[in-house]
């Protein structure tokens, strides 16, 4: 892809647009291209790990750097030359690459993308254990560049951004630890509805939505009460987004998602859809029993067919309808005028309609 940094603006209408996931693209491809010299300085074998990252940063929806840019946007206005947020947003979506990386390898994930996983990708390159420590290091790498893109990204009121970028880092990683500890049962002081819904909000809800939409609007100008109205909307929002996603990690079409139909099941995820089915299916023991490990077809219905049984998949569906609400009660609290408002209720669209 050409590294063409012209001035241009971004339609309100399709705030993930085509042109805008290219913007994106650019300055991740730049960073990467930056990252594949520095470490074929050092030894042309460390190239590989440059190859196995762009898997994780090519391609993907772009909502973390779209709400960046348009809750600067509904502050400060779309900018004449924007690539200083839109290096900022690249800088969000290599944040979410390189935990992607790492999430793979605590879930024991064989693809991502329909691609294999990245510890997946090293061990055909060595052995199993080769491919462990090779993504760990990866993830590490793709961490770093996300910080060389916030940091270097030359926004003028950086410096009141900055707290969110703080906060989204050290959130999603206590985030990761609440979910491993879920998934070991130590968390036991909860139940498992309390503590998959405390893993929702610090894992996916606070860096999928809430903390790029405040990083860019503090970095448009907003105020206290606008960013705190933000945090509401985000909060609300991504963990409806999370809940689509648990739905579709059960029982999304692979062809579309990437990921196998069944996949949360086998990895054993400790979801808010599996605690509610745990608590009201008559069959809770069974199910028990089939997750967490593979599962042949037939076993991987029945499981299916015990969580359809129950109604979790309607309660579900209930609580993003509830979490959708709010977010819109919230934005509307905002105070935006209708022509910044509009493309941040598009995205909240987007979020929660959608099949992959």
């Amino acid at each position: 892809m050409q590294l063409d940094f012209q001035v241009m603006s971004f339609d309100a209408v399709d705030p993930t647009s085509k042109d805008f996931r290219d913007a994106i693209a650019v300055r991740l491809e730049k960073s990467a291209v930056q990252a594949d010299k520095d470490l074929k300085g050092l030894n042309a074998k460390c190239g590989e790990l440059s190859d196995a990252a762009a898997c994780y940063y090519e391609g993907g929806k772009r909502l973390r750097p779209a709400f960046l840019y348009w809750g600067y946007s509904a502050f400060a206005g779309q900018p004449e030359n924007p690539d200083a947020i839109l290096t900022a947003g690249a800088g969000f979506e290599m944040l979410h690459a390189g935990i992607l990386v790492h999430d793979d390898l605590i879930d024991n994930s064989p693809t991502r993308r329909g691609q294999p996983s990245a510890h997946k990708h090293f061990a055909e390159l060595g052995n199993e254990e080769f491919g462990r420590q090779s993504a760990i290091v990866l993830g590490d790498v793709m961490l770093g560049l996300a910080n060389d893109l916030v940091y270097g990204c030359g926004l003028e009121r950086l410096s009141d951004a900055l707290p969110y970028w703080r906060l989204v880092q050290n959130e999603v990683n206590a985030g990761q630890y609440l979910d491993v500890s879920n998934q070991f049962g130590l968390l036991d002081e909860m139940s498992a509805r309390e503590s998959a819904e405390l893993v929702l909000e610090a894992k996916t809800s606070r860096y999928t939505v809430m903390r790029p939409l405040q990083f860019g609007a503090a970095a448009g100008g907003a105020g206290e009460r606008e960013l705190a109205k933000l945090g509401d909307f985000g909060s609300a929002l991504g963990k409806a987004f999370q809940l689509r996603d648990d739905l579709l990690g059960i029982l999304g079409d692979e062809g579309v998602t990437g990921k196998a139909t069944g996949g949360d099941l086998v990895e054993g995820k400790q979801t808010v859809l599996l605690a509610i089915t745990m608590e009201k299916s008559p069959h809770a023991n069974e199910l028990a029993s089939l997750i967490g490990r593979e599962m042949s077809p037939d076993a991987l219905e029945r499981a299916l067919n015990i969580i359809m049984e129950c109604g979790a998949l309607e309660d579900v569906g209930e609580l993003i309808g509830g979490y959708v609400k709010a977010a819109y009660e919230a934005l509307d609290e905002v105070g935006l005028s209708e022509e910044a408002r509009a493309p941040i209720a598009q995205l909240l669209v987007q979020c929660v309609d959608r099949e992959k």
